[in-house]
């Protein structure tokens, strides 16, 4: 049970940090927020591999392997935290879940593997669930563009570290997060921090609950296998976002969005049923 619960904890402090980004709106301009994210969860997760004296350098080739995903997740943290500012938080969290059936598709384009009925019925779930969603209404056009671009760069993330054989294990977290943190960082010299005090409490929930979620979620991967830390990150975090967004910002989400937003979850679960 080790494994599954520390998913299920990496699942909820990815959902708290979506509301906490959701919370600091637009007090610190949206790419610092990003940079304090990544920065911050990367010190955790530094931390915690010096304490365990797990800290080696890389191979020349493994590193540029790392730099181009750092290249990546740096784009998917400006586009998904901005999203989050300016959409409401159930629509984007929901929508994120397309990060499966994307990874599914450039599989089969990049990595040449072949599709079961299962995956093909989980594609089609979820594009059934994002048209019930209507994630290009006026209100939300721009959240939902960029959520869902995120999510197939994010998905490009992985298949790229599937090609490479790389893995979600901390050492591999550890450089993603320093390269990211790298090229983050001219954004705070070009936007400033904004009226950071008056946010302080939230930036720090945040990046402390950021880094606890990726630790957590590399500790679970020691447990489980990737697909079904994968699959209770889908029913969890949007569930724990929209839980939230409920409580602290007052944010029903309509019933489309629900209905929607079940239908995509449910794609996960139809994907699992392939590992059975």
């Amino acid at each position: 049970m080790r494994g599954p619960t520390l998913a299920i904890l990496s699942a909820i402090l990815f959902g708290i940090t979506f509301l906490a980004i959701r919370i600091i709106d637009s007090t610190v301009p949206s790419p610092s927020v990003s940079f304090l994210r990544v920065f911050g969860g990367f010190l955790i997760i530094a931390l915690v591999t010096r304490l365990k004296s797990r800290f080696s350098i890389p191979e020349k080739r493994d590193l540029i392997d790392y730099a181009i995903i750092g290249i990546l997740l740096t784009l998917v943290m400006l586009m998904f935290n901005y999203a989050l500012v300016i959409a409401p938080l159930a629509d984007m969290t929901l929508l994120d879940q397309m990060i499966t059936p994307s990874v599914f598709l450039l599989s089969l384009i990049f990595l040449k593997e072949r599709a079961n009925w299962n995956e093909l019925m989980s594609l089609i779930v979820a594009l059934i669930g994002i048209a019930m969603i209507n994630p290009f209404r006026p209100t939300s056009a721009l959240g939902s563009t960029l959520v869902l671009g995120q999510a197939v760069i994010y998905a490009g993330i992985v298949v790229f570290m599937r090609w490479s054989e790389k893995n979600h294990k901390i050492d591999s977290i550890f450089w993603m997060m320093c390269f990211a943190s790298l090229f983050l960082s001219p954004f705070v010299l070009i936007f400033g921090l904004g009226d950071i005090i008056n946010s302080l409490f939230w930036i720090i929930v945040m990046a402390i609950f950021s880094g606890l979620a990726y630790l957590t979620l590399s500790y679970s991967l020691e447990y489980i296998g990737a697909d079904l830390a994968s699959l209770l990150n889908t029913i969890v975090t949007p569930l724990t976002a929209v839980v939230l967004g409920v409580l602290f910002l007052s944010e029903i989400p309509a019933e489309n969005v629900i209905l929607g937003g079940i239908l995509i979850i449910f794609s996960g679960l139809i994907l699992r049923m392939r590992f059975r």
